[in-house]
């Protein structure tokens, strides 16, 4: 029950918080309702790491605007780890604050490091690879951010910010071993 009750409360807070994010962001392109919709649909389709989109211009419309690229971002990485690895984070800070004992399991220290790490190597690589490509009309902070989503939803959602077209036969292999990384990780 406490499990179930936690799930309920952090998918809630996390797609409340998502949808009304999204909502700022998008409300001028778009008539209310629609831009309502939208919100709604995307946060559920972040958090839940399906990657597609139905903006106008798809995953390219709002690939310059930093709110919608950490919005993305926090809600791809918020609905990859799992609801029993946040669990573990959330009561083990609640006890550091308390200064009581507490240590991550084992389970969640790996998934942590592989995540983070793989996250880090995707990140360089794909910026070694298209710093002069497909990130090149970005600014230094958009890149950064563009570079922080591709490196977690490349092996979890699939969300691929930048024109596909304009990637290098190398990158395409890079998503293609992460994503395949990714997937295998998922099923296990």
């Amino acid at each position: 029950k406490k499990l179930l009750y936690f799930i309920i409360k952090f998918t809630l807070i996390c797609e409340i918080l998502g949808a009304l994010g999204i909502f700022l962001v998008i409300r001028h392109d778009y008539p209310i309702y629609e831009a309502l919709f939208l919100s709604i649909f995307h946060t559920i389709s972040f958090f839940c790491n399906v990657g597609s989109t139905l903006f106008k211009n798809d995953n390219l419309a709002y690939n310059t605007n930093i709110s919608m690229i950490i919005i993305t971002t926090a809600l791809i990485f918020a609905g990859s780890l799992g609801f029993v690895i946040w669990h573990e984070i959330i009561d083990y800070i609640k006890k550091w604050f308390h200064n009581q004992k507490h240590i991550l399991s084992w389970h969640a220290k790996l998934i942590l490091e592989i995540f983070i790490i793989s996250g880090i190597i995707t990140t360089f690589l794909f910026w070694i690879l298209e710093r002069h490509h497909s990130l090149s009309e970005c600014s230094p902070i958009q890149t950064l951010c563009n570079l922080f989503l591709i490196g977690i939803s490349t092996k979890n959602a699939g969300y691929l910010p930048v024109n596909f077209t304009l990637l290098q036969p190398a990158t395409i292999l890079l998503l293609a071993i992460t994503a395949f990384v990714g997937a295998y990780r998922d099923w296990e």
